[in-house]
């Protein structure tokens, strides 16, 4: 026989079991990378459970400034340094937003983006027209969902364009907030 007609042949008998091999082979890599990659995501889903996020607390609490604290100084706005710490990070698709609560409503405040280490750090501003009497005001940490943020940027651009200050008369919507902390404006 011709050389060419046996590696046909060959080809013919063993190919098949070459090819059976060979894709066997991919489909166990296969079955073991989705077993990791399930895994990966049940993981993910204990930690940053985005199913159930609406039971999730993240343990926010201010640290500084202390309760009753007393902030004077120039009028116009007072920056105040806040600071806290948290036992779950505030996952993607959250937003850990400062709020200061006076009897006008929820002041919104930036969005803090120093959050590192079971610590963060934010600032808020106190204002004080020059004739206004002290008032006090609370100090608010809260983890916004995407709706309670897309609130409070729609708000932004709304006092932008009014030139107007704008409050809510209740928190956006939030998964978690911190304990009120009463300080002074004087």
């Amino acid at each position: 026989m011709d050389a060419a007609i046996w590696v046909a042949v060959i080809s013919f008998v063993v190919g098949p079991f070459v090819g059976y091999f060979i894709r066997r082979r991919e489909l166990k890599d296969e079955k073991e990378i989705n077993t990791q990659l399930r895994d990966e995501i049940a993981n993910l889903k204990k930690v940053q459970s985005l199913d159930n996020i609406s039971d999730l607390k993240f343990g926010l609490k201010i640290t500084s400034p202390t309760p009753g604290q007393k902030f004077s100084g120039v009028t116009g706005n007072l920056i105040v340094d806040v600071s806290g710490i948290y036992k779950v990070k505030p996952p993607l698709g959250t937003t850990l937003r400062l709020f200061v609560k006076t009897n006008y409503g929820y002041w919104r405040q930036e969005r803090v983006t120093e959050i590192e280490d079971g610590h963060w750090h934010g600032r808020i501003g106190l204002w004080k027209e020059a004739n206004e009497q002290p008032y006090a005001g609370y100090i608010i940490a809260t983890v916004l969902d995407e709706a309670g943020e897309n609130v409070v940027l729609y708000a932004d651009k709304v006092q932008n364009y009014s030139e107007k200050n704008i409050s809510f008369d209740k928190l956006p919507s939030y998964l978690d907030k911190s304990e009120e902390i009463l300080v002074y404006r004087e």
